[in-house]
């Protein structure tokens, strides 16, 4: 998936007249950034999840003390 960014952007600009070397350095930075979001976004829909689920430890304090 990464790599469909490095080309479009490497692609993009050395018809836009970049030297091979720049392009691929701008299409390897395009492709950081997209892996960055994709982590920032798997790291904030995990602490939703974690957040939202009582552990074990929590549920079995419930139950021995509703007893």
């Amino acid at each position: 998936m990464l790599s469909a960014f490095v080309n479009a952007r490497t692609n993009s600009l050395v018809a836009e007249g970049k030297t091979e070397a720049k392009s691929l350095v701008g299409g390897y930075h395009v492709a950081f950034l997209a892996a960055a979001g994709f982590t920032l976004t798997a790291l904030i829909i995990g602490v939703g999840l974690l957040k939202g689920t009582p552990s074990a430890g929590a549920k079995q304090q419930t139950m021995a003390s509703s007893e």
